[in-house]
């Protein structure tokens, strides 16, 4: 047994109940609470021995590019988000990934997930990579995503990001100290 064979049947555990496929519950979970929910949240973070940090990314990707399956993620996710929130009040929680057809959902989708749960601050829609330099710079410098070159959307608490723009990357003016 590899050392990572525990890890992945706690995580699997944590999953058995499978109330992460029950919108109906994760919103439970979301706007009060769901002990079950909570209980494979904490497990998850738990077994992952997460630390405190600044930003937290989530992917809602999927092997098999399915709907149901992705949904099924995110939800996972927005769980997640709020007990990272709980545990690090001060921290930042990004989304992307979706990769479901037709594109023209992603964006309806990212923004359901800002309504549902107070705790996602950041969406990113389509390639995620210079969002994500964009976030750590905003969250950095404050600079707005206007001034990043970072094509961005305010949605009620949250900043929905989307990487239509390229961004030129200059390897001094990403460079994110380390302290």
């Amino acid at each position: 047994m590899t050392a990572s064979a525990p890890l992945t049947a706690r995580c699997q555990a944590a999953l058995a109940a499978r109330g992460v496929v029950d919108d109906a519950a994760v919103d439970r979970f979301l706007t009060a609470d769901d002990t079950t929910l909570r209980a494979q949240a904490n497990l998850i973070l738990d077994t992952l021995a997460v630390e405190e940090a600044d930003l937290f990314a989530f992917s809602c990707a999927s092997v098999l590019e399915i709907y149901a399956d992705m949904h099924a993620v995110a939800n996972l996710n927005l769980c997640l988000a709020k007990v990272l929130k709980e545990r690090f009040p001060r921290c930042k929680t990004m989304v992307g990934g979706l990769k479901i057809s037709p594109d023209t959902k992603h964006r309806a989708e990212y923004l359901s997930m800002f309504e549902r749960c107070a705790a996602i601050d950041f969406t990113a829609e389509g390639r995620g990579e210079a969002p994500v330099l964009s976030v750590l710079e905003h969250l950095e410098t404050g600079k707005p995503f206007d001034q990043l070159g970072q094509g961005s959307l305010r949605h009620g608490h949250g900043w929905h990001l989307h990487s239509h723009a390229i961004r030129e990357l200059d390897r001094k003016s990403t460079r994110l100290n380390s302290s």
